[in-house]
């Protein structure tokens, strides 16, 4: 059934983190060195993409859906708060909007949220941040599967007029945020991504590798 493909979406993103220079000098990065913001940039996708994989908007009624052998269309909405992993929480509204075939279990839906930080901690490889910021991120995600159980997603993450806060302890400052990712996995939860973008201006481009969380 549909729930069942549709929860491995909640997964735990694995990343190797690698700088895009040899330098570790803050200058012109408000305190943040460029490794730290290759570290940034993935703490940023995983929540993200965590987030807007497990949150519960239309996953919980595609198995009820009887149109097959057609595609029947979806468009549900939700919004809440979800806590992050080392604190504080993240405020969100999503909505679900494409098709779906409970015969084939085929399926072409757009998840996008609206995530806005609130005092949430995030980790990136040895780094820890803390994000503020509402508006915070929009997260746009293109879902697709198979009746051989292959998912395929792609999406991008955008700051909007105001950009994300940050701090570590250490220091703070504003960042933009400019990401887009492509992915497959299979029903399991394996699988991987290529993220690229951009984050305070630093180039970020690397490979996601994808388990079941």
């Amino acid at each position: 059934m549909m729930r069942s493909r549709l929860g491995t979406l909640g997964l735990v993103a694995l990343l190797g983190l690698a700088a895009c220079s040899d330098s570790d000098d803050p200058t012109g990065l408000e305190g943040l060195s460029e490794a730290q913001a290759q570290a940034l940039a993935a703490a940023i996708f995983m929540q993200a993409y965590t987030l807007s994989a497990t949150i519960p908007v239309g996953f919980s009624t595609v198995a009820t859906v009887d149109e097959g052998p057609q595609a029947a269309p979806i468009n549900q909405s939700t919004e809440g708060t979800v806590g992050c992993d080392l604190g504080g929480s993240v405020s969100y509204t999503a909505s679900i909007v494409g098709t779906v075939d409970d015969v084939t279990d085929a399926v072409d839906v757009t998840v996008t949220t609206q995530q806005d930080y609130n005092a949430c901690r995030v980790s990136g490889g040895q780094e820890t941040f803390t994000l503020d910021g509402t508006p915070g991120l929009s997260h746009t995600a293109e879902i697709t599967s198979d009746s051989s159980g292959n998912v395929y997603v792609s999406g991008m993450l955008r700051t909007g007029s105001t950009p994300v806060s940050w701090s570590n302890g250490s220091n703070s400052g504003t960042c933009t945020v400019a990401l887009d990712y492509t992915g497959s996995s299979t029903v399991t939860g394996s699988g991987s991504f290529s993220v690229s973008g951009s984050v305070c201006g630093v180039l970020y481009s690397q490979d996601v590798n994808v388990s079941a969380g």
